[in-house]
């Protein structure tokens, strides 16, 4: 039974990196949504750090309040901020302020 679970998990893990190497980084919130951690890390195998970073505050912490606490982790896990909790939160405000700008 475990042995099935880990295959479809590895399925479902191929489709979604499909997904986001076709689809370019506007995907990412797909995939760190619902891949896990070791399969996070090979983001940053297949794209540079700052190019990660910036896809994930644009398209992930965007999102806001609705995923504040993965980004608390996101922030402190990959990117290493001393004080995870108010950079996602000026970040949130900063993508929200440039939405109401333009």
């Amino acid at each position: 039974m475990r042995i099935e679970k880990e295959k479809g998990r590895k399925t479902i893990s191929t489709s979604i990196f499909c997904t986001l190497l076709f689809g370019g980084l506007e995907n990412l919130l797909l995939v760190m949504l619902h891949l896990d951690l070791e399969d996070i890390n090979i983001l940053f195998d297949i794209y540079p750090y700052v190019f990660v970073k910036k896809a994930w505050i644009e398209h992930v912490v965007a999102q806001g309040e609705m995923y504040y606490v993965l980004n608390k982790f996101f922030a402190w896990y990959y990117f290493k901020m001393k004080k995870p909790g108010a950079y996602v939160k000026s970040m949130a405000t900063r993508e929200l302020n440039k939405k109401l700008v333009a």
